[in-house]
């Protein structure tokens, strides 16, 4: 009975706003007396119940605080912490209660290596690395590498004198994959990519904080859900060779969900040049695309992630006729 007072009750605070609504109505509606209702409003809450109402909502504050990371564990030792006497299976309990649950990152999977190349792959290629004509042979490469420095926020080529090993990575795959090739290299502009460094507020980028903050694309992304491709005029940079920014990939189709149907999609873990925070305990936190093409967050003290590098072509590049733009028909310059 109390789950159907309940309801009438969060009936007639939805629809009070809109019209008058009658208590007497909707009581006979579903069979209830309208006295036995009134009776159930005007009861005071047992401390139990008060009790309970207390800890949901400090529950509700830490769950938020953590950005949905924690679940009943974390959550049970921040509330004994705090003084409350409470065990883990009743926060369990109470986040099911609450519709809230951890979302936990999925482990990362190695590449398969096959013990036996012979009988289950083969070397189409050979080796043949120049071919005699454009889209005659295409390969991809994946390169584990320690791509931030721990400690360290993105540097500046102005003021740091030591690049990031992300930096010397992109490099390194663009000359020799494109860079050693005239034909190639002769289509890829100077272009200017977005060190995606402004803070959401408050803080200066270069300044060693105490205190956990957020990064502008974390706005962007998950509060407001509105991807940008401006950037701050003093926060670019110019290679020939730059990394994918969490908002190229979300116009792409990739969201904070598994979604392995668009184009960005490649099977495979990859970081983007998007950070998302930096937590008082010294960890930094960029936005990056899972196995499942999920668009999250993971910390740069790993190697678990490989690299997505991106080139602008020159305006003049003309394109073949008979791709889509998409990973299994992608468009071919001429």
């Amino acid at each position: 009975m109390t789950s159907l007072y309940q309801a009438i009750s969060d009936y007639v605070e939805e629809n009070a706003r809109i019209h008058k609504v009658s208590i007497r109505a909707v009581t006979q509606l579903v069979g209830v007396s309208r006295s036995g209702f009134k009776s159930w409003v005007n009861r005071k809450k047992s401390k139990q119940q008060q009790y309970k109402e207390r800890v949901q909502i400090r529950i509700k504050e830490i769950y938020d605080k953590s950005k949905e990371i924690y679940g009943s564990p974390k959550i049970t030792h921040i509330l004994r912490q705090e003084g409350y006497k409470i065990s883990q299976k009743t926060v369990s309990n109470y986040m099911r209660e609450m519709g809230i649950k951890a979302c936990y990152i999925k482990p990362w999977t190695k590449t398969t290596i096959s013990k036996d190349f012979s009988t289950n792959l083969k070397n189409i290629l050979k080796r043949d690395f120049n071919p005699k004509g454009p889209d005659a042979a295409w390969c991809t490469d994946i390169t584990y590498i320690w791509t931030y420095t721990e400690g360290l926020q993105r540097p500046n080529s102005t003021t740091e004198g030591t690049d990031a090993p992300i930096k010397t990575a992109l490099e390194n795959w663009y000359n020799n994959n494109i860079g050693n090739n005239t034909t190639y290299a002769s289509k890829v502009a100077d272009g200017k990519y977005c060190n995606d460094r402004n803070v959401q507020s408050g803080q200066s980028w270069a300044s060693a904080p105490s205190s956990t903050f957020y990064y502008a694309a974390y706005k962007r992304i998950y509060t407001d859900r509105a991807p940008s491709l401006s950037c701050a005029s003093l926060d670019t940079y110019s290679l020939k060779v730059g990394l994918i920014t969490a908002d190229e990939v979300m116009y792409a189709g990739g969201l904070n969900t598994n979604n392995t149907s668009y184009y960005l999609y490649n099977g495979q873990n990859y970081w983007t040049m998007s950070p998302y925070f930096w937590s008082s305990s010294g960890w930094a936190y960029v936005f990056f695309v899972d196995l499942n093409g999920h668009l999250g967050l993971w910390n740069v003290n790993s190697t678990l992630t490989s690299v997505r590098p991106v080139i602008n072509l020159k305006a003049d590049t003309l394109f073949a006729s008979g791709g889509t733009g998409t990973q299994s028909n992608p468009y071919v310059v001429s």
